[in-house]
């Protein structure tokens, strides 16, 4: 998957990089041009900076900010208060940095990756679970 998420940034001219953020946290940025997207992230840090990494990081962070319907979903899912200062203000970021990298890697790009993740988590997730019930027996 990062072989093919670092071949559609280099396809499209895309720049990634990862910067420290705000209380520990960090960013995810990919830029082309004057195009830039700007992801803050919660999640787990990439384990190098690779860009075919960050964007496979940003993916899983976009696909989680996928699943949640609104601000509150999002932010109760991250065990966030909803009215703490910034959180709204962090929520339209991360919408604001998802249409960003939809403009940078394509519509096409992005749901094609963001499917290969999945498919790639199912398979783990399914490696894990069958491994377990052989530990099991």
């Amino acid at each position: 998957m990062a072989d093919t998420a670092a071949s559609v940034l280099t396809r499209m001219g895309v720049s990634a990089r990862i910067e420290d953020g705000e209380a520990g946290r960090f960013r995810l940025v990919f830029q082309r041009a004057t195009l830039k997207a700007d992801l803050p992230c919660r999640g787990p840090r990439p384990a190098g900076d690779a860009p075919g990494l960050l964007l496979q990081a940003a993916l899983r962070e976009l696909s989680f900010f996928d699943e949640c319907d609104d601000v509150l979903e999002w932010s109760d899912a991250l065990d966030l208060d909803p009215g703490a200062a910034g959180i709204v203000d962090e929520f339209r970021a991360v919408d604001r940095a998802r249409t960003a990298l939809i403009g940078l890697v394509g519509e096409a790009n992005f749901e094609a990756l963001k499917m290969e993740i999945a498919i790639g988590q199912a398979i783990s997730h399914a490696a894990a679970g069958f491994a377990k019930s052989r530990d099991e027996t």
